[in-house]
């Protein structure tokens, strides 16, 4: 199905509704949606952390996930 005539539909089907629960939980989802489109702008530390973490993996300086999870059982048992 199109995007458009989809579209259509659903604004079709929410105009029907009498449900003030659903229609609520319908405008928190597409607001929830909206919220991740929007652009997400970073600190300046967390831009300094960012460009951390880049280089320290492009040294080689990262563990891979089965080596943290054995770093955290031994740190765990002591």
């Amino acid at each position: 199905m199109r995007m458009a005539i989809l579209k259509e539909k659903v604004i079709d089907e929410i105009r029907k509704l009498e449900n003030e629960n659903l229609i609520s939980e319908i405008y928190a989802l597409l607001q929830l949606e909206a919220d991740l489109r929007g652009v997400y702008e970073l600190s300046e530390d967390q831009i300094k952390a960012m460009e951390e973490v880049q280089a320290q993996y492009k040294t080689g300086h990262y563990m891979t996930d089965e080596e943290a999870r054995k770093d955290f059982e031994e740190w765990r048992k002591k």
